[in-house]
């Protein structure tokens, strides 16, 4: 079983959080070129740390995020917790709404060999050594990881929806998914 741990989630600040919708952008993996364009305009999108611009693209994102840490535009929760993630998509041609429920957490490093983490079938080099980097020189998880659990008696999800009954941020996202939070 994965070891997991509360993190010390670092947050917009409350007047930036209020316009949550501004400041986000999706996965570095899924976002489009003219997406990007259009997120960089703004100079306090996620983007910039995300999928930073540069000849030393981390170096950039680095320096970013060490001048909106001291500005306060980013700010670190006082206390640690496990944060409880929605999203509230259709499929195409569909009207039933579904909802991928999780959290954002630390877990624990294991060597693949362990197979108590499995990677996916298709991780790409080049995205694992951007990733990698990134987070070398900035020590800053700057887009989720995705995984998966095996819950069988769903004993998990009464707790993560008692933490949804009043999220702390909704957004809706540019791909008509709807996507909440709470620490």
């Amino acid at each position: 079983m994965a070891e997991i741990q509360p993190v010390r989630g670092w947050r917009y600040n409350a007047e930036l959080s209020a316009r949550i919708d501004d400041y986000v952008s999706p996965l570095f993996d899924v976002v489009s070129a003219k997406q990007r364009e259009a997120l960089y305009r703004n100079p306090l999108n996620s983007i910039h740390l995300s999928v930073p611009r540069g000849e030393d693209a981390a170096g950039e994102a680095l320096r970013r995020l060490m001048q909106w840490q001291e500005q306060g535009i980013l700010q670190q929760d006082a206390l640690p917790g496990i944060y409880v993630y929605y999203q509230y998509f259709r499929l195409p041609g569909s009207s039933r709404e579904y909802c991928r429920k999780g959290f954002m957490c630390h877990i624990r490093a294991y060597d693949w060999a362990e197979e108590v983490i499995l990677r996916h079938e298709n991780t790409l080099p080049a995205a694992v050594n951007d990733r990698a980097e990134l987070l070398s020189r900035t020590r800053f998880q700057t887009s989720a990881t995705h995984g998966l659990y095996r819950d069988d008696a769903f004993e998990l999800e009464r707790y993560l929806d008692e933490a949804m009954l009043d999220p702390l941020y909704q957004t809706e996202e540019d791909y008509q998914a709807r996507a909440t939070c709470w620490p």
